[in-house]
């Protein structure tokens, strides 16, 4: 937003201090490997199981159908593969998973509900997860926190060319562009494949964490005194 305030309007970027919505990175984090394989366990995932997950509403721009439709191709690559979905939209959620075009993938999408407490455990359970946006402008400027959470707990993330306007290149790398993505399979695998999680937390904890945007609140405050 700020870069576009600044190249569309001409706008004094020292008058603009960004709050980018970051996630608490002390709740979000990366747990402990015991913990993972419990909960998988529970969900009846298997430890070799590729787990996909989105967290998030079912609104037409949160783009779930195109998510179930990427898990779908996938599938067919690699049937060892799971769909986590977390959402408090139950009703939306079964009646859009009951169309026929998602009777071959149904048996493996799990859903679920839980407490903002618990979602950091439950993304851990994942590999790689989902945040698909359409490419216009409402989402070019905005900062998805949801983003700063997958991040924070190490994921990967399937996302949309759009992405691009949230984050810097040398987190690309850790992101499938749907959009641009040939051998969209290849590149899920790829992004799995050479995950550093650590690596991925730590861009999140130095660029979309809570406590960043507090400090740069403080910072803007002091300056106005």
């Amino acid at each position: 937003m700020k870069r576009h305030l600044v190249s569309k309007y001409n706008a004094d970027d020292k008058k603009i201090t960004v709050y980018k919505c970051g996630a608490n990175t002390n709740h979000f984090n990366i747990k402990p490997k015991e913990e993972k394989i419990a909960l998988r366990n529970e969900l009846g995932i298997a430890d070799k199981d590729v787990v996909f997950i989105y967290a998030g509403g079912t609104a037409k721009w949160q783009k779930i159908d195109v998510s179930l439709n990427i898990f779908k191709g996938y599938q067919t690559h690699n049937p060892n593969s799971k769909f986590l979905i977390l959402s408090h939209d139950k009703e939306q959620l079964k009646t859009i998973l009951e169309d026929e075009k998602w009777n071959s993938i149904r048996k493996s999408v799990i859903t679920t509900s839980v407490p903002y407490t618990k979602v950091p455990n439950y993304l851990n359970v994942a590999d790689i997860a989902f945040l698909i946006r359409d490419n216009v402008i409402l989402n070019a400027v905005a900062s998805p926190t949801k983003l700063a959470e997958y991040l924070a707990c190490g994921l990967p993330v399937i996302t949309a060319s759009v992405a691009k306007k949230w984050v810097k290149p040398e987190i690309e790398a850790s992101m499938v562009f749907c959009d641009e993505a040939a051998e969209i399979n290849h590149k899920i695998d790829k992004a799995i494949q050479y995950r550093n999680a650590d690596a991925i937390r730590q861009y999140a904890v130095d660029n979309l964490s809570v406590e960043i945007d507090e400090k740069n609140i403080d910072m803007m405050i002091s300056q106005c005194l």
